[in-house]
């Protein structure tokens, strides 16, 4: 069943929105999970689109948000979102985070091999699935050599068969992961392309390394930390805590402070909210990791200390060149 914006006003979708009312009673804000297949979905390039999830009960449920690159038609999904009431296309669930199961279903495993290896085609999907089932998925994983025994598979399609699924192990692992602890597809997206198949392994050793990524802040990932489990005197929560306090008084009008200031901006209410005697012993650690840069008695943030250098060093290089100018 394809999904089309242009006929999404039918009477067969007033049917199916009726039926979605009826089940689910969808209220404008409200927590929505729904679990079902992907039977169309739409991408764009900025990771942004909207796809239709029919789910057990055949009620066609539209979703629309940051869907990230691994959905695909035939795709079990469940779908972590609110509702949301359009105008013209009904209730919809607005995305926050979206788990893309392991095909189990026949039907399902094909779908799968034919959008990720659009070079094997409806006859060789077929022809894996009747040479092994779906136990496919461990010989994929484990003895990928064993998928020549296939018609039509060769030991190149099969190397890249595991190396493909092997990437996309990793990328589901971790966005499940992520989407668990809060993290929306956006960011999840971000943390993949920038620690690939280490993205969950970087993310459990330290939460607070999410600070990296474009768009989020410490609060967002001192929310998946604390989800994660990390204490609230956690050294690392402490470290990144420092890095922020500094942040905050630059919001306030200072490039620079004193260390008797960060510590206490850490400690308070707006950045860690706990004792400031916890959080002065780590004040020398977040200097040496390099968190925080001491200049004249005073500290900057790393980056800040690292860009009014490179500032600095160009206006130097500038008036050398305007000298050289002048005494040619």
């Amino acid at each position: 069943m394809r999904f089309s914006r242009q006929n999404h006003n039918t009477r067969a979708d007033e049917r199916s929105q009726a039926a979605l009312t009826a089940r689910y009673t969808p209220k404008d804000r409200a927590d929505a999970t729904i679990e079902g297949v992907c039977i169309h979905h739409h991408l764009l390039e900025s990771g942004w689109g909207f796809a239709t999830v029919l789910t057990d009960e055949k009620i066609q449920v539209s979703i629309t948000g940051m869907l990230g690159g691994e959905l695909y038609d035939g795709a079990r999904v469940t779908v972590h979102g609110f509702w949301a009431h359009h105008d013209r296309y009904g209730w919809q669930v607005k995305l926050r985070a979206l788990e893309v199961m392991l095909a189990t279903s026949l039907d399902g495993v094909q779908a799968w091999f034919q959008d990720r290896f659009p070079e094997v085609g409806p006859i060789r999907a077929r022809s894996l699935l009747a040479t092994f089932g779906t136990a496919i998925w461990d010989i994929i994983e484990n003895d990928h050599a064993r998928l020549a025994e296939a018609p039509q598979v060769g030991d190149k399609l099969a190397e890249q068969i595991h190396h493909t699924y092997i990437n996309y192990k990793h990328e589901r692992d971790a966005y499940v992961y992520l989407a668990k602890v809060g993290l929306g597809p956006d960011a999840i997206r971000k943390a993949f392309n920038l620690w690939g198949r280490n993205t969950q392994k970087t993310i459990e050793g330290n939460p607070y390394d999410l600070t990296r990524l474009p768009g989020v802040g410490f609060k967002q990932a001192d929310r998946v930390a604390r989800a994660a489990g990390v204490k609230a005197v956690d050294p690392r929560r402490i470290l990144a805590g420092y890095v922020y306090a500094m942040k905050v008084l630059e919001q306030e009008g200072s490039t620079c402070a004193s260390a008797q200031k960060i510590i206490a901006t850490c400690a308070s209410q707006e950045v860690l909210g706990i004792n400031i005697t916890t959080v002065k012993p780590y004040f020398d650690e977040a200097v040496k990791s390099g968190g925080l840069v001491g200049e004249f008695g005073a500290y900057f943030r790393g980056v800040m200390a690292d860009a009014e250098h490179l500032i600095a060093t160009q206006v130097a290089e500038l008036v050398k060149q305007g000298e050289a100018h002048e005494l040619g």
